[in-house]
């Protein structure tokens, strides 16, 4: 209820009693997820306090989440996060408005699956420019394809919440 109050278009993605929250509004980012339904244990930290707050941050929003699109580098020549001749100094440091603050649009979304994408453009302290598509789509995986992925078999009385990303 927090979240689809103050995260924006939030999606749930479902599979019996295994449950994701993603906010469009954060970037296709996932906020939570649990093994046990409404009721369960939620595996996201959440940062109530800014969220529910309206805030802005000009250099970073840590809002919190589980998992994320994320670009690099962070510092260096070829940085996304600092301007041309500004010093590697944290206060110089900017977290571009596309992984922050940014919506992304939801192209696709059902109860296993949401798709998420953004244009951008970003340059790096070297000056270089980039023409960005991102696609970021995030799957709720089901017993059959988590016994796949780990080759082995889960027992059914085990509760899991197991997610992808494809960025």
């Amino acid at each position: 209820s927090f979240l689809k109050k103050h995260a924006g278009n939030v999606i749930e993605l479902t599979n019996g009693d295994a449950k994701v929250l993603l906010s469009a509004d954060y970037q296709g980012r996932v906020f939570t997820s649990t093994a046990s339904g409404d009721t369960g244990t939620s595996f996201g930290w959440i940062n109530y306090n800014l969220l529910s707050s309206g805030e802005k941050k000009k250099q970073f929003n840590p809002v919190g989440g589980e998992e994320r699109f994320w670009l690099g580098p962070e510092g260096g020549q070829y940085s996304l996060y600092f301007k041309k001749n500004d010093s590697f100094n944290i206060n110089h440091w900017q977290v571009p408005p596309v992984i922050d603050t940014e919506k992304y649009n939801v192209d696709e979304s059902d109860n296993r699956n949401a798709i998420f994408s953004k244009t951008a453009t970003l340059t790096n302290y070297s000056g270089a420019t980039f023409n960005l598509q991102i696609t970021r789509k995030v799957r709720l995986l089901n017993p059959s394809d988590i016994q796949q992925k780990l080759h082995t078999p889960i027992p059914s009385n085990i509760k899991s919440v197991v997610f992808e990303s494809i960025n």
